[in-house]
């Protein structure tokens, strides 16, 4: 399933999430937001520090954070990290100590315009596209995804 925005499909990605940051992290997306909804404290802390310039998204990061009853904690939404400098190299790295799960299971890259990358159950599903995404982009995440990624079959007519 995708989202009206990122609504084509490059293919049935499965492989980790490494190859998927490696990905995003060599493709031309600069001022783009990464939606992340790992619950490693690590990544908590990082991204937090790394949104503390952009209000907006120190904002949504409190639904991240989520809040606690007893002994369970809640979460209402995903971590917003803003796609500047070496921040997508940056949590690539956590993956050295951290289970895919920890950092995310589904990824959302999104700029002021909605979607540009979809990948719920991101080792494990379709990735989905807008049409906004420059080819660089794309061409950056197909090869850094390599035999991981393979076409989606779709039926006459659609």
């Amino acid at each position: 399933m995708s989202s009206p925005d990122a609504a084509i499909s490059i293919g049935y990605y499965r492989g980790p999430l490494e190859r998927v940051l490696i990905g995003l992290a060599q493709a031309p997306l600069e001022g783009a937001v990464l939606r992340l909804d790992g619950e490693s404290s690590e990544l908590a802390e990082f991204v937090d520090a790394r949104a503390s310039r952009h209000p907006e998204l120190a904002e949504a990061n409190k639904l991240a954070r989520g809040w606690t009853f007893g002994p369970v904690t809640f979460s209402e939404g995903d971590w917003h990290l803003p796609i500047e400098g070496d921040n997508v190299e940056r949590v690539h790295a956590m993956m050295e100590h951290h289970a895919d799960p920890e950092i995310a299971i589904c990824l959302y890259v999104e700029d002021a315009h909605g979607e540009l990358v979809a990948a719920p159950d991101v080792g494990d599903n379709e990735i989905w596209v807008s049409e906004r995404p420059p080819q660089a982009a794309l061409d950056a995440i197909r090869r850094a995804l390599g035999t991981g990624l393979t076409p989606v079959e779709t039926e006459p007519g659609t």
